[in-house]
């Protein structure tokens, strides 16, 4: 089973490259885990192509960075 974990800094800015990333990859992971993802309440809908999201963390306190994604393939 194949894992990775991306250290993104900001979901918003920087999800096409992991998907490039994922693209470019011989074989597709089955997990991907993404923290410091810089997610605010206001980003309702966070997907990634290929892939179910299983897990959602955003910082709580309502500061700025941290935050956890956890995907999973479709297959």
């Amino acid at each position: 089973m194949g894992f990775l974990t991306v250290n993104i800094r900001g979901w918003v800015s920087h999800n096409a490259e992991l998907v490039a990333r994922i693209k470019l990859m011989p074989r597709r992971p089955m997990v991907v885990v993404v923290n410091e993802t810089f997610l605010k309440k206001a980003v309702q809908h966070v997907t990634l192509e290929g892939f179910h999201l299983v897990h959602r963390l955003d910082r709580r306190n309502g500061q700025e960075g941290g935050g956890v994604l956890i995907f999973v393939a479709e297959e």
